[in-house]
């Protein structure tokens, strides 16, 4: 009877330590099934903006403020591997799993992957669902960051845990991959202006695409990619300093700036600057680079802003020969561009001499670097002339604001250069003259009433006039036929016989930013004020030898975004 009471006791210990073996299943397989919890943080705690150990992707207060947090809506992508192993193109044991932050914490769904007790994470922010291979992630920032969801997703931040148990918290610290460039302009200029609320800035000429290696934490710029970017300004309308400071930030991936390049680029109204980069600098990954800018545009070079497209170039009639614009072709211009309002004038071309210290003329010859920018012997009136007491090129009064005239394509080109523009592409030129219209003229058909848009040889008795005294285009262009002809910066084999365009093309697959550089002359358009009204319109062409210049031909200059 003993015996049977010591079996049953034994026997009841054993079902007891059964059921002890099963709830210890049953509580691992719960925590399994539980979703993994993230401690996620951005490395850095120094406001310093000199040093840019942070930087900024929720809205700061002011162009001091780099402290950094994440928004509600942002999204983390997260891999993960056995510890030890390295990270995999693809088949990962969590492969770019995305990560919320709804304002307070991280939505996790990523359960703990069965049988693996620890593991090695990578992350990344922004989250793509498109990366599908971590080691090689085309990474592009976007041009137009000027809205701050824009800006906060052209950031790029990594985070690397190892060794981490299925029953810890999983702990990211994220640290920046890129640069931050943070522009400050005055609040008023050198004339005490204020800034125009359409105040725009651009910055020029940056390489934004790179490759990304997570599992390596490298990013490789691709230095043959530029684009132009528009900056996100930190005093938004509504704020207090909205009307006090004017600061842009754009991230870029870190990258060699040369000196003198033409950075930053600012649009007011009508009116455009351009700042230049003065010295090399190598700008270094997680670092923020302040650029002060002195002064925003004033009246003295006034542009249209021309945003990019595809249009129909050239004369319609299938018969037309190359001076008559033919054939005509399909073209698209990727790059928006702001072109000079008006014919560069007597009185701008006069203090580009200034500044760039031309001496007094010898023989009547204007020149620089050994080459010949105008003959102004008999045509003093109509030209900048030197004045010897004052010792700086000056304007007859009463012309300052005719067009600059007897220019080289070679004169024309060293004052584009010097404001940090170009001269137009043939292409540019007609898309800009026509401002979207497709008829002879930006106005219609109706050549009689040419007069009230042009200085032709009906209405100019032969001679230039004071820009801007006629009927501009829909886009605010004046004098794009008549008072002088524009050179561009399109080459021909001379300028006797206009080539006729050598490829046609149609809608679907049109000429990407076409220019001709080879030839011994260059292409003239608009026509001018010894023009007759069937020789002025938007796409008749000229050319002119490029060692002569002529009295009715001027130009214009462009800024390519």
């Amino acid at each position: 009877m003993l015996n049977t009471k010591i079996i049953y006791i034994f026997i009841f210990f054993l079902s007891l330590l059964h059921s002890c073996k099963k709830d210890d299943s049953v509580q691992q397989k719960e925590l399994q099934d539980d979703h993994i919890q993230f401690s996620i943080s951005i490395n850095g705690s120094n406001n310093d903006l000199s040093l840019g150990s942070k930087l900024a992707l929720s809205s700061p207060g002011n162009r001091t403020d780099f402290n950094t947090q994440f928004t509600t809506g942002d999204s983390i992508g997260v891999f993960a591997v056995l510890t030890g192993q390295p990270l995999a193109n693809s088949g990962n044991l969590i492969h770019n799993i995305k990560i919320t932050y709804d304002g307070t914490k991280w939505e996790s769904n990523v359960k703990w992957p069965e049988g693996y007790p620890n593991l090695d994470f990578y992350a990344y922010y922004p989250y793509d669902p498109q990366m599908t291979n971590p080691n090689n992630y085309k990474f592009v920032v976007k041009s137009d960051q000027s809205d701050n969801n824009n800006h906060a997703a052209s950031d790029l931040m990594s985070a690397k845990s190892v060794n981490i148990g299925a029953v810890s918290v999983v702990t990211l610290n994220f640290t920046h991959l890129l640069s931050l460039m943070q522009v400050e302009l005055p609040a008023t200029s050198s004339k005490g202006n204020k800034p125009d609320p359409r105040l725009e800035i651009i910055l020029n000429k940056l390489q934004n695409t790179s490759v990304f290696n997570l599992s390596e934490n490298e990013l490789t710029t691709n230095p043959t990619v530029s684009t132009s970017i528009r900056p996100y300004r930190l005093e938004q309308p509504g704020s207090a300093s909205f009307n006090d400071t004017y600061t842009y930030r754009a991230l870029i991936p870190a990258q060699t700036l040369p000196a003198n390049q033409d950075l930053v680029m600012m649009n007011q109204g009508f009116a455009s600057k351009v700042s230049k980069q003065k010295n090399t600098l190598q700008m270094t990954t997680g670092k923020s680079y302040r650029f002060s800018v002195d002064d925003f545009p004033s009246d003295n070079i006034s542009t249209v802003f021309i945003k990019a497209g595809t249009f129909l170039m050239g004369n319609l009639d299938p018969n037309a020969l190359g001076f008559q614009g033919g054939p005509a072709h399909w073209v698209k211009l990727t790059k928006d561009f702001c072109m000079t309002k008006y014919e560069i004038t007597i009185s701008q071309y006069a203090e580009f001499l200034n500044a760039i210290g031309v001496r007094a003329p010898q023989d009547g010859l204007v020149m620089l670097q050994g080459k010949v920018l105008y003959n102004n012997v008999n045509n003093e009136s109509t030209l900048p002339i030197y004045d010897m007491a004052a010792n700086k090129y000056t304007t007859t009064p009463g012309f300052e604001n005719y067009p600059m005239n007897l220019l080289y394509y070679d004169s024309a080109k060293a004052y584009a250069t010097w404001v940090g523009g170009k001269l137009p592409t043939e292409a540019q030129w007609e898309y800009a003259a026509r401002a979207g219209s497709t008829t002879p003229f930006y106005f219609g058909t109706q050549q009689e009433v040419l007069t009230n848009y042009a200085w032709i040889s009906e209405n100019s008795n032969y001679k230039a006039h004071a820009v801007g005294q006629k009927i501009p285009n829909a886009w605010g262009l004046y004098d794009m036929y008549g008072n002088v002809a524009e050179i561009t910066d399109d080459k021909n084999t001379d300028s006797n016989t206009i080539d006729p365009y050598p490829t046609i093309s149609t809608e679907d697959s049109p000429l990407i930013d076409p220019l001709n550089q080879s030839g011994s002359a260059f292409i003239i358009r608009g026509g001018s004020f010894i023009s007759t009204k069937s020789t002025a319109n938007s796409y008749l062409r000229s050319a002119v030898v490029s060692g002569s210049a002529n009295y009715n031909v001027g130009f214009r200059v462009i800024f390519e975004k």
